[in-house]
């Protein structure tokens, strides 16, 4: 008899719904494997840039032609193949579990650390605080989030002169193009700048992105959307929702229509019209299951918009964001992939040619710089690795920073009971699996394959031996494995990338109960 997963276009990691409910395509547990294009496929591996940091990078800001790195107490700026320290006469204070918050505003690099005034970085020369801050009307403010919108500055979770007005935002004078806000006074009748208390839940301010023509604000346990409305209000305020929130900073990304958010039990897609679940009965109970510990101040969220990605970067008992779990938005798609202990991940825009310049062991030309003949960090997914002091560059190699990946894929606890004629409660003997790879696998490519069986549902699976498949010379698989619930694992631990397209299970019925 034969069963046959003709390709993966259904195919989702889906660890919260009992797998022995599930179909023979659906993923129990992945790793450093994609779903996507109706395939699995390897992830391709990353490489540590060349650059040195006296500081690790705890945060990074890409610019039309260069990048910023911030770290704990020092600034850095990479362009052209050097870094150079930008600090200046700044004296910082980050924790290293809050980090930074920062973006884009108006060409500049704008960011805040909640301790210390808000810092800015116009592309030369060295950093230096905001300008006309703290505002006009009290002597001393820190903000713990600082975000643009349209031309204003939204600034939240404020202190004021010793006092901590945790669910209070302000917004600035709105600024002329190329230029920085000239004034935060709320008492200046000539300005546009306001304030906001978000009063109707007892939660704080955690973070707030644009989407759009509006603004959301995300407090721990609600969300806002803010408008602007002209006239003597300048802004409207509208609850969104107050049952879901922000976990930490950084804990939300903006993929165009909506913004995907890390709330505090939940991954939500949020637009003006409102919030909803996208992991509910697919990945909720497994994420949060490992979202907790001393470390959850580290989690953050990136966006890899060259692969239609949404990373969720969480610590599993490490110090820094180990894992990934990965939602491709374009195909409804979860699934996960390792980091090497990132505090933070941005995408770059186009870069200027020579901005940037990979290991040497790379082909590299001079105008614009070349890997394999593609520009060198053009349009490129970049990580701060706090404990490596490196940043680095994703899906630029086969390896994984140097050494092999270990990518791995199952499926378990299948009864076979969708095909006909066949009961849970039969046993079945495994005997040949026929895997069916892309043409883009590479010949020579060395990919193991096992089969796993169980009697009982709460036995634990027995493993076959791993049996070795090459590509352009293996044709089956031959092995024996017998049981009531079969399951099946297709892992590599080198550095060829390979795509599978489906798998054809051989098995037979050897008994009926």
């Amino acid at each position: 008899m034969l069963t046959r997963i003709s390709n993966f276009s259904q195919a989702d990691y889906i660890p919260d719904i009992p797998a022995h409910t599930t179909p023979l395509h659906v993923i129990s547990e992945v790793s450093n494997v994609r779903i996507r294009a109706n395939k699995l496929q390897k992830f391709r591996g990353g490489v540590y840039l060349p650059y040195t940091f006296p500081q690790p990078p705890r945060y990074i800001i890409s610019g039309k032609s260069w990048w910023f790195v911030l770290g704990l107490a020092k600034l850095y700026k990479v362009a052209y193949g050097a870094v150079t320290d930008i600090t200046g006469a700044l004296t910082l204070n980050t924790g290293e579990a809050t980090g930074w918050v920062g973006e884009i505003f108006n060409g500049v690099a704008v960011a805040t650390n909640g301790v210390d005034n808000p810092i800015v970085w116009t592309g030369t020369g060295n950093a230096t605080y905001l300008p006309n801050w703290p505002p006009g009307d009290v002597t001393a403010a820190l903000c713990k989030t600082l975000r643009s919108f349209k031309n204003y500055l939204i600034a939240g979770n404020l202190t004021e002169d010793g006092e901590a007005q945790p669910n209070v935002i302000r917004w600035s004078h709105p600024a002329d193009p190329g230029t920085l806000p000239v004034s935060w006074n709320i008492l200046d009748t000539t300005k546009d700048a306001g304030k906001h208390i978000l009063a109707e839940t007892p939660g704080i301010v955690i973070d707030s992105l644009s989407l759009g023509d509006v603004h959301i604000i995300y407090k721990n346990d609600a969300t806002y959307m803010l408008q602007t409305i002209g006239g003597a209000f300048v802004m409207k305020l509208t609850p969104l929702s107050l049952l879901s929130g922000m976990l930490r900073p950084n804990c939300a990304t903006n993929i165009g229509h909506a913004h995907v958010v890390l709330s505090e039990d939940d991954v939500v897609m949020v637009t003006p019209q409102g919030v909803r679940s996208i992991v509910h009965n697919r990945i909720r109970a497994n994420l949060f299951a490992h979202l907790s510990g001393s470390e959850i101040d580290k989690v953050f969220l990136a966006h890899n918009s060259a692969e239609s990605e949404v990373w969720i970067c969480t610590p599993v008992d490490s110090a820094w964001p180990n894992i990934a779990w990965v939602w491709n938005y374009r195909e409804d798609k979860w699934y996960k992939r390792g980091l090497p202990m990132l505090a933070h991940a941005d995408f770059g825009p186009q870069q200027e040619a020579g901005l940037l310049i990979i290991d040497a062991t790379m082909l590299i030309t001079d105008a614009p710089f070349l890997i394999n003949n593609v520009m060198a960090m053009s349009r490129s997914f970049i990580g701060a690795a706090y404990a490596s002091s490196k940043l680095t560059a994703f899906g630029w190699a086969n390896s994984e920073f140097g050494e092999d990946m270990h990518a791995v894929v199952e499926h378990h606890s299948y009864d076979f009971a969708e095909q006909e004629g066949v009961s849970p409660e039969h046993v079945k003997l495994v005997t040949k699996i026929r895997p069916h790879f892309s043409v883009d696998t590479a010949p020579g490519t060395v990919v193991t394959f096992r089969i796993g069986s169980q009697m009982q549902l709460g036995d634990p699976i027995s493993w076959s031996e791993p049996k070795s498949y090459v590509y352009g010379t293996t044709r089956d698989i031959y092995l024996r494995k017998t049981g009531r619930y079969i399951s099946w694992r297709v892992s590599s631990q080198g550095q060829q990338h390979w795509e599978l397209d489906g798998l054809d299970i051989t098995y037979q019925l050897v008994g009926a109960y």
